[in-house]
This record gives C-alpha cells, structure tokens and sequence, in this order.
C-alpha cells in the first residue's frame, strides 16, 4: 500500500453551485410523468439481477439514474446518450437531462422528518485529469467536479468517500464501500447513497409477522388510514398509502395468503405491478405495516447488474469513452449504492373502527414521488428496531 496522499486528507469539497441556473424551471408534468415511466422501466431491467432471491434488499432506481447521469456527462460524445437512451428513449435529451436535474433539487438536502435525500458522487485517482469542458459540464449540471482519491491508497481513499456521504447525509449512512473494494489500478468510482423515512397519518398498533411456517413475532406496526388505494394483483394485493400530502407514497406489493414472495416478485419486471397500478382504486380501510429502522442498509456493488442491462461501456476498460487529458483510457470500476430507509407513522389519533389489511408477511415495497417516479424499492423479509 502507498503511503497516504494529500488526497487523503480533509474532507471531499461539497456542492460548490446548484445543479444547473437556480432561475431554471423544472421539467413539465408531462416529461416528469415520462420520466417516471422510464425509471418503472428501469426497475424491470435491474431488480432481476439486483434481487438476491430471498435476502432483504433495497436499492434505488432515481439514486442509480442520477449517478449514471454524472457518468455520460464526462463520457465522450459518442456515448453522451446512453443513459438517455437506455430509459428514455422517447424524451429528447434536453427533457431528458431537466427531468433529472428537477429530481436533484427535489431530493439532494439532508431530511429531518419525513422525506427522501439522494446522494451521489464520481470519485478519481488523483493522478486522473479529466478535459476542462468535461469538468466545466459536470460542474454546470450537476453542482459538483470529481472528489480526488488515492486508488493506490485503498483503504485511505475508501474513507474518504465513506467520509463524504457521511457528512452529505449527516450521518444518516455512515459506510457505502465495503472493506477492500477499492481496485487499485481503475481510476473511477461512483457512489449513489439514499435516505427514505416514509412517515403515514394514522396510528401506532401492535401486530405480528410471519416468515415461512414459524409463528408471528409481535412487533410495532403502524395503522395507516386516510386515501388508501387498494387493487388486487396476479397472486397478490398492490396497496398505496399516501404521506407528505401525496408527495410521497408507498406502494405495497403483499402475496396472497399462502403464496411465497418469490412467487409473486416478478410482477416487478414482467408488467403484473403496472396492470395491479392502473386498477387501483379507493378503498376506505387502513393498512397496518411494519415499522422498520434502518434494517436495510447493506451496499449493493451495480457493476454486474447494469453491464448486463447495457451500460457495459462505462466500466468496460476497452470501450470507456471518459474524457481525460492525454489518453482516452479510463473506465467506471464500481457503483456502490446503499439505502438507509424506514417506515413510521405520524399519530392522528383514532382512525376508527375501520376494516384494516395487514401486512403481516415478506412484502416488496416501491417507495414514490408524486409524479410516480420509483425512489427505492425493497423486499422485506424480516423486520425489527
């Protein structure tokens, strides 16, 4: 191991200016409605090869997108449309690039309640000089230029950007690369960090859950009521309940009694979830489900994942199209994601005798903006404080 760089010390320079003019509008119900789509088209691409069949898991599909976009934006111009292309391909590009500059600004601050914070940040060896306009245009896009590290320094450099989204989201993710996952000798890595606390109107309640055949362990559960929508599912029932006065809400995919999620989980990607979405209709009941604080925080390297959906060039060390000084070569060596959400509820008081669903089993939840757009979806297979 080299010994300790001058990169290697302080911390990484935050947002120096806001992502694109402040006086910018954003994008139009219609291109956010769009991009939405794409982003639900996204999560049928990836969640196949991200799921890892029978283990909790969360990742998100916003969080990935605006990571990829700083990736394009330092990308030569015969790759500047990939991303675009790959989710959108029916948005222009320049609706294509506002749609996503509208959901940083949505979601780049810190949360103290409610709400969702997306983080994401392109890190280089500090011997890597990307072209002046490539830096020029990552800085007028996106707010930022790429946090120097020391790859030859692993360790060092893999506190460095733990460090950084430590700070971004104050301390809400303390570690997003996993011990010796730093490769020395590729010179760029990519984090996306999410924060989600998913606050409903209703009640706290006690009710228990179930995995396999054991009995139900008793657990904290909260009582949402209020505009709840309710479809029925291929073998499953899709329940939406709504927070933040419908700037958020929460999709929850529950299999029918009897049938495993593995069953039902590919409804995510073989278009049974977007059927069950356009039945849903009112249903004045309440849905109890289970509070979870922060069980779900491990990393997810998207390397693999996203090469096989297509985006292979950005780490494939013979096709990069990085823009840097002298030679043309230089690849995406990982994306390391990771998610820290929960569910909680905001006491109302008594939300009646009303008829109630619950969730009382492993359960896939999707996590959305008002626009639609998917911010994090996760299996829950098991709950707890």
């Amino acid at each position: 191991m080299s010994p300790a760089s001058p990169v290697d010390a302080g911390p990484v320079a935050e947002r120096v200016c806001p992502p694109h003019a402040p006086d910018e509008p954003a994008a139009d119900d219609a291109t956010r409605r769009a991009f939405a789509t794409s982003l639900d088209a996204f999560v049928a691409q990836l969640w196949p090869a991200i799921e890892r069949r029978g283990e909790p898991v969360a990742w998100s599909p916003a969080g990935t997108a605006l990571a990829l976009a700083q990736m394009e934006t330092v990308s030569a111009d015969e790759g500047a449309t990939l991303l675009g292309d790959r989710l959108a391909p029916s948005l222009p590009r320049p609706a294509f690039e506002r749609a996503l500059a509208t959901l940083l600004r949505a979601y780049e601050t810190p949360i103290t309640n409610g709400g969702v914070q997306l983080t994401q940040r392109l890190f280089t060896d500090h011997h890597v000089r990307l072209v002046p306009d490539a830096l020029t245009a990552l800085l007028a896009r996106w707010g930022s230029t790429p946090g120097p590290v020391d790859t030859g320094a692993p360790e060092g450099a893999r506190r460095r950007i733990d460090g950084f989204v430590q700070s971004r989201t104050a301390d809400a993710v303390r570690a997003i690369v996993a011990p010796h996952a730093i490769v020395a000798d590729a010179p760029l890595v990519l984090v996306s960090a999410v924060v989600a606390r998913f606050v409903c109107a209703g009640a706290v309640a006690t009710g228990g859950f179930r995995v396999g055949g054991v009995a139900p362990v008793e657990v904290r559960v909260a009582r949402c009521a209020g505009d709840v929508r309710r479809a029925a599912g291929e073998g499953f029932a899709l329940l939406r309940i709504p927070a933040a006065e419908g700037a958020l809400t929460l999709d929850v995919v529950l299999p029918e009694e009897g049938r495993r999620l593995d069953a039902v989980e590919p409804a995510l990607s073989n278009g049974a979830l977007a059927r069950a979405t356009a039945s849903l209709t009112p249903w004045q009941g309440a849905v109890e489900v289970p509070t979870v604080r922060g069980a779900y925080d491990r990393s997810l390297e998207l390397r693999n994942a996203l090469w096989n959906a297509g985006f292979a060039r950005w780490f494939d060390p013979e096709r990069s199209t990085l823009r840097r000084e002298g030679i043309r070569s230089g690849w995406l060596s990982e994306l390391h994601h990771r998610a820290v959400w929960s569910v909680d509820v905001a006491v109302r008081g008594d939300v009646g005798a009303t008829p109630v669903v619950r969730v009382d089993r492993p359960f896939v939840l999707v996590l959305r903006d008002g626009d639609g757009a998917p911010l994090l979806v996760a299996r829950v297979t098991t709950v707890g404080e």
